[in-house]
């Protein structure tokens, strides 16, 4: 898959505007659709629709364009993409501490869904989204900061802040489909 930035044409951050991404992103998917590129009217009717080929080329180019708004507005992938143009992969080994407290959580996520206790989901929430928003801001200043070099610690300290992302993330959509159950 080629690069999400380029693909959109935005500049490569991890501080983003969502507003100019949703834009730009359906502009272009405006210029792509495929009733832009038919044969003009004066030709016979059957004819009238793309050739296979072509068709097939601007469903491809639509289905990039729609990855690569998924990448660039989750700050997961997005940091992930970052990573990736300065040529380094992150080591996604989550720390024995961290899998400790994913299992805790879950467990008390649910047992508060099996008890229809819907005011502890609703708090296991909060102070998710909480935590998430604070390691969100951790990524954003690393990337506003750092050069193109990532050290070894850097790129650990980066997976971290990645697997405990992912981990929120989880817990959080866990949290909101109980609740939407119980209410």
């Amino acid at each position: 898959m080629p690069d999400a930035f380029d693909l959109l044409g935005i500049e490569p951050r991890f501080s983003i505007d969502a507003a100019d991404v949703e834009r730009r992103h359906r502009q272009l998917l405006a210029q792509l659709h495929p009733d832009r590129h038919r044969v003009p009217e004066s030709v016979p009717a059957p004819d009238l629709e793309l050739a296979p080929d072509a068709r097939e080329s601007l469903l491809t180019q639509l289905g990039d364009i729609n990855n690569a708004y998924r990448i660039v507005s989750d700050p997961i992938r997005r940091a992930e993409q970052l990573l990736w143009r300065r040529g380094v992969v992150p080591d996604s080994k989550a720390a024995p501490e961290l899998l400790a407290r994913v299992f805790e959580q879950r467990e008390a996520v649910d047992d508060a869904t099996h008890r229809g206790d819907v005011d502890s989901l609703s708090n296991y929430a909060t102070a998710a989204r909480k935590r998430q928003s604070a390691f969100i801001e951790e990524l954003a200043a690393f990337f506003e900061i750092e050069s193109a070099r990532v050290s070894v610690p850097q790129q650990t300290q980066i997976a971290r802040v990645l697997d405990e992302l992912r981990y929120l993330k989880k817990l959080i959509e866990r949290a909101e489909l109980a609740l939407d159950d119980l209410l």
